[in-house]
Parts: structure tokens; sequence; C-alpha cells
């Protein structure tokens, strides 16, 4: 039976693509605003950032696929490095962490009027290179943590004008970080980026 779904589905794939086929690439750039929430104080971080205030420039790509006249699936990943306020209780004083992200989302986009995009999908975010900000504003590696993976979802909304896209995003995590020195509702974030399409074929 799932067989048969699988087949079905290819075989609608198939045919969605030789009727209206067309892919376009997109280097983006743009602004992302996250919030880290820490749920008590059993970590050893405390987030001092107001919620959404930890703001960073992102870049990246986005590369779509139109499969109809009215639906495209797209995939964009950007990076954006955090640098986080929070005390600590660590030995050393730390005023603070840092951390890079790689932030990758698949999505559903509808075309509801003329240039106007919405889309919903998933996401799977690599959160990489944490470091410690010490008092003295020195710098020294996380030996505590080197690398977390997070999930979530995303809902966004685009406007195309002659091949330039602006989008406006909100993501929204799943994934707690309940850790000895990490403990943090989900990661919340909104933004906006702005790119190129280079369409293939052009239409």
């Amino acid at each position: 039976m799932f067989n048969k779904f699988l087949y079905s589905l290819s075989f609608f794939l198939v045919l969605c693509l030789k009727i209206h086929s067309q892919s376009s690439i997109s280097p983006i750039v743009g602004v992302d605003f996250t919030a880290l929430i820490n749920k008590n104080q059993r970590g050893n971080f405390n987030v001092q950032d107001n919620v959404f205030e930890l703001n960073s420039f992102l870049w990246g790509v986005s590369v779509e696929h139109i499969i109809t006249p009215k639906y495209s699936l797209a995939l964009t990943s950007f990076y954006t490095k955090k640098d986080v306020e929070a005390n600590s209780i660590f030995a050393i004083p730390t005023v603070g962490f840092k951390y890079n992200v790689i932030q990758n989302n698949l999505s559903l986009k509808y075309n509801f009027k003329n240039n106007q995009n919405i889309g919903l999908g998933g996401n799977l975010n690599l959160l990489r290179n944490f470091e410690h900000v010490y008092a003295n504003n020195n710098i020294g590696n996380a030996e505590f943590i080197d690398r977390l993976s997070h999930f979530g979802f995303t809902a966004l909304y685009e406007i195309e004008y002659k091949n330039v896209c602006l989008n406006f995003y909100y993501y929204q995590g799943v994934t707690s970080f309940d850790k000895t020195v990490f403990n943090f509702y989900p990661i919340m974030a909104f933004g906006l980026y702005t790119g190129y399409k280079f369409k293939y074929p052009n239409k």
C-alpha cells in the first residue's frame, strides 16, 4: 500500500514537472532576530538579552522549483552568528557566549496573488562553534558543548518584483535545550531577507 502511494506521488510530481517546470537560485542577505528564553535558573547561563534582541546579519542561498503555476518547493539555507549576553556560574567569570547558526528550511510555497507567496515548511538548524566570552572580553572555546541541532517550523511571506524577492519569516522551534549548561525553551526567531532569482529556463 505504501509503495503504491509512493509510485502515485512520484508520477504526480513528474507530471507536474512536465506541465510547468522552472527553477531558480537566489543569493540572499538579511537580518535575523532570535529569542533565547530561560526556563528557570538550573542552567549555567542566564540570558540577559530581552526577547528577540539577538539580532544578526545573515547570508545564504535559496533554491526554488515551481511544480505548478500555484505551487513551488523552496530549499533555503543561511548562515548567521549570535552573540549572547548571559551571566554564568563558572569559576572564571563569563559575560556570555557566541555560536554560529546554519539554518536549513524546506517549504511548500503557494502563489495566492500576482507575485505574492505564502509558505510553510520544516527546519533542521545546526548550532556550531560555541565560545565563552569572559569578563575581560577574551574569547575561549566552550569545552562544555561543541554542537547542537534543533528542529522547528517556518512560516513565510514573499513579495517578488522583476526577479527581486523580499521574504519575511517566523520560526518556531520544537526542540528544548534541557542540558547541564543550557536550559532554554525552544528557539523562536523572525527576520527578513532579500535576493535576486536567477531563473532557468528564463520565462
